[in-house]
């Protein structure tokens, strides 16, 4: 097998599974990274803004501080802290509403199973019923409202 990228684009056409494994490595890897430097970007930018913030207290605010080299590092290490744990909780909400989405996908059989055994058995149709005459009540209080 060649070292070079046509090489590895030869062999695409073949059988070989390392090959293929080999290419959706780089795709995978090729977007991690693209990622990873654009969180190491916004780290940057942040910090950039954390250690101006002593500054703004200073002057702009009005607040009477030292500004001394350990207070602005403790802003930026405070601001990239808080910058990384809201970039894992964003992450953390992506990979559940994934998960969520897919746990929904994977039991929709089984919901149409219940209810279409709800509608055999009469269960299902009590509640429908309710929200029409709530919604019903309500239209009548909006309407007689509207008229007064």
């Amino acid at each position: 097998m060649d070292n070079d990228v046509f090489g590895m684009l030869r062999f695409l056409g073949g059988t070989e599974i390392d090959t293929k494994l080999m290419i959706a490595f780089f795709i995978v890897f090729i977007i991690i990274a693209y990622k990873a430097l654009g969180v190491l970007k916004n780290t940057v930018i942040v910090s950039v803004i954390s250690a101006c913030f002593p500054f703004i207290l200073d002057r702009v605010l009005g607040f009477d501080i030292d500004i001394t080299f350990e207070l602005i590092l403790s802003y930026v290490i405070l601001g990239v802290v808080l910058y990384l744990l809201y970039e894992v909780f964003k992450v953390f909400h992506k990979s559940s509403q994934v998960f969520v989405g897919v746990v929904g996908i994977l039991m929709f059989p089984f919901v149409l199973v219940l209810r279409f055994l709800g509608w055999m058995l009469g269960f299902g149709d009590g509640e429908k019923r309710e929200k029409k005459k709530k919604k019903k009540r309500k239209k009548k209080k909006k309407s007689s409202e509207e008229e007064e």
